[in-house]
């Protein structure tokens, strides 16, 4: 077999589809000083670029895994697309919190999600929320609750979390992915309100 280093985009892409993680790596390792270069010179700051080119393969790694991707051998003009539109995103959603004061920020949170009643009630619900996401968190396998719990309260980027848990980048990814989708359903499951996930 030869190197993942001679394979093609698509064929790298063939290969993880069919359970190979390894070919996956070699993409990101094609790609991550091109693409995270690309996403720096637009953003001009590290760790919002480093979050974009996290949150690129992620969305990534989606499409692909649901077939949104077609093997046309224009796998990095593709890749730019997905990153610009997460740069797009991240841009519109800073502003629209901008133009928001404290005040309209809380009543935006609490309004979207159905809390009504007193200050103290709706602080009453949102801590019981929290202690129903926390549950939901304790069901996870232990490798999607440490993803998680890494990404999400400790902020670490995917790759500092790949290095801690010993995985691919690919991997922590992955898990973190499922530990969302896991939560998700069993949340609908549960009736759980879910604005916090």
């Amino acid at each position: 077999m030869k190197p993942y280093s001679f394979h093609t985009d698509d064929e790298l892409i063939a290969a993880y589809l069919k359970g190979d993680n390894l070919s996956f790596d070699a993409l990101l390792e094609r790609y991550k000083q091109k693409l995270f270069s690309y996403i720096l010179s637009t953003v001009h700051c590290e760790d919002l670029a480093d979050d974009i080119f996290q949150d690129t393969f992620v969305k990534a790694i989606v499409c692909m895994r649901k077939g949104r991707y077609k093997m046309n051998g224009k796998f990095y003009s593709w890749l730019l697309c997905i990153a610009h539109n997460v740069i797009i995103d991240n841009f519109r959603y800073e502003q629209s919190v901008e133009g928001l004061n404290r005040s309209e920020i809380n009543e935006h949170l609490y309004a979207d999600n159905g809390l009504e009643g007193s200050p103290r009630e709706i602080e009453m619900e949102r801590e019981n929320s929290l202690s129903q996401l926390n549950e939901l968190i304790d069901q996870l396998p232990e490798n999607q609750q440490e993803v998680l719990r890494m990404r999400v309260y400790e902020n670490m980027s995917f790759k500092d979390i790949a290095e801690h848990t010993g995985t691919s980048v690919n991997t922590a990814l992955g898990r973190m992915h499922y530990a969302v989708n896991n939560m998700k359903r069993m949340a609908n499951d549960r009736r759980i309100i879910p604005y916090t996930l």
